[in-house]
């Protein structure tokens, strides 16, 4: 899956309208609440045994229900990490081909000046410590993005 394609915003919001199920049931734990005092002493039979049977498993629904919400939130919130490391790691690449323009410029300087430059050799070191730098938290989010494709795939 593209999780980079996800509009994080509209999952959320439907997350949380099919949230409005803990309602209902709720009042469905209400209702059998309400009948249990009623099953077995006034009504004892086997449409009340179907009624009964049809309301515990419509409650085992809404249970499912609830739980599939509720991890589809933590997809989100992973989905939503995926997204922040990647536009991350592409501002990282930005700044890295930036780096290494102003390194060829450098680089160039100091060659005009046959290469005994002590002030560019230095930012030439610091531009490619910086590389280095950004280059490290390039790799150490695209080891996150796996753990985080790997928590959402095991989490469908």
């Amino acid at each position: 899956m593209a999780y980079e394609n996800v509009n994080i915003n509209k999952m959320r919001s439907a997350l949380n309208k099919l949230d409005n199920i803990k309602s209902s049931s709720a009042k469905l734990d209400k209702l059998l609440e309400d009948l249990n005092p009623f099953w077995g002493i006034t009504w004892d039979s086997v449409t009340k045994q179907k009624i009964e049977d049809a309301l515990i498993t419509t409650k085992a629904c809404y249970n499912q229900i609830e739980k599939i919400i509720d991890n589809g939130k933590l997809i989100a919130n992973d989905i939503k990490e995926y997204q922040d490391l990647k536009d991350d790691n592409d501002d990282y690449a930005r700044k890295i081909k930036n780096l290494k323009n102003q390194k060829k410029l450098y680089s160039y300087s100091n060659s005009l000046t046959g290469g005994n430059s002590d002030s560019i050799k230095q930012k030439i070191l610091k531009i490619e410590a910086d590389i280095k730098t950004y280059n490290n938290k390039i790799n150490t989010n695209k080891n996150r993005m796996i753990v985080l494709q790997n928590q959402i795939n095991g989490r469908m």
